[in-house]
């Protein structure tokens, strides 16, 4: 009896009267997280997610890198479904975006080249974002040694052929309340 307000006759009993206000129910939140670039089961998951009712509201929590195959395509496809979902599809900051951003910026520091190797299993991440010849030219200065010039010439690649996706990353917020007061994070 969602809506229905009762009415009580005395010495009778209680009876439900017409609905005073027509509430409308929540809309449905779908929340997923740490896809880390497995592109497969992230679309498959997103055939359980219907957001045609303009309301209902898909919350990405977080590390869509790292680890899969496809950590650019995952990065892509939420990006067109923000764009395609305005206001509906939300996506937040993880701890593997964090890392992103620190690998792009630490370039500089010969401290931090074997961490990035360590860091992106199989060089998974770094993989998806450059192309094939680009990922053999990585393979060649890797069996060399020079990891220095691999790390760098990566970050290079990223940067140079994949601007739109690092701001796109810049940007992402940490946490999400929606207007229930229910709070989304990491």
């Amino acid at each position: 009896m969602a809506g229905v307000i009762p009415r009580i006759l005395l010495g009778k009993e209680i009876v439900p009267s017409q609905t005073a206000t027509t509430q409308e129910d929540p809309p449905m939140i779908y929340a997923m997280s740490d896809i880390h670039g497995c592109i497969d089961a992230f679309e498959k998951s997103l055939s359980f997610v219907d957001l045609s009712d303009g309301h209902s509201m898909l919350i990405l929590c977080g590390d869509y890198c790292d680890r899969g195959p496809a950590s650019l395509g995952v990065y892509r496809k939420i990006m067109g479904l923000q764009r395609d979902y305005p206001n509906q599809v939300i996506a937040l900051r993880g701890n593997h975006e964090e890392m992103l951003l620190e690998y792009c910026a630490m370039v500089d520091d010969p401290a931090f080249t074997q961490g990035w190797i360590l860091a992106d299993s199989n060089l998974a991440t770094a993989k998806s974002f450059l192309e094939k010849d680009e990922f053999s030219q990585v393979k060649r200065l890797l069996a060399r040694r020079r990891f220095e010039e691999a790390y760098r010439f990566v970050v290079d690649c990223m940067k140079a052929n994949h601007a739109d996706v690092l701001a796109w990353i810049r940007k992402l917020p940490y946490y999400h309340e929606t207007p229930h007061k229910q709070v989304f994070v990491h």
